[in-house]
């Protein structure tokens, strides 16, 4: 029979082993990740920062709030430049850059809102 006692010993247990499982160790997983963040309204509109500079494989998380945007990558052809970002709001998605270079990127939805992302 489970008694009370026995049944919170065990749940804590579990806790425990569930939190370990999720921890992060960054000698396992050496990417790093930048964030940009497609910020502010009407004619102060911009991505912040306006540029991030990062090393070969790490990635760039780009925040949407609840504005519209997208980003698009100026030279398409540029060796190791990532997808295109379709448009969206309300989310973040990432993209690693495996190649170094300057990759340059705007959002066609406000095209004041221009950044780009240097990889060393």
């Amino acid at each position: 029979m489970w008694t009370m006692t026995s049944i919170r010993r065990m749940c804590i247990a579990l806790l425990g082993a569930l939190t370990l499982g999720c921890s992060s160790d960054s000698s396992t997983n050496p990417q790093n990740t930048s964030t940009i963040t497609a910020a502010g309204s009407g004619d102060a509109l911009a991505f912040s920062p306006q540029s991030v500079t990062i090393s070969a494989s790490d990635s760039v998380k780009f925040v949407f709030k609840d504005i519209t945007h997208n980003v698009v990558f100026d030279d398409p052809e540029q060796i190791g430049v990532p997808g295109d970002i379709v448009t969206v709001h309300d989310t973040t998605v990432s993209r690693t850059f495996t190649t170094a270079g300057t990759f340059a990127f705007h959002c066609t939805i406000h095209p004041v809102m221009t950044g780009h992302v240097v990889v060393q």
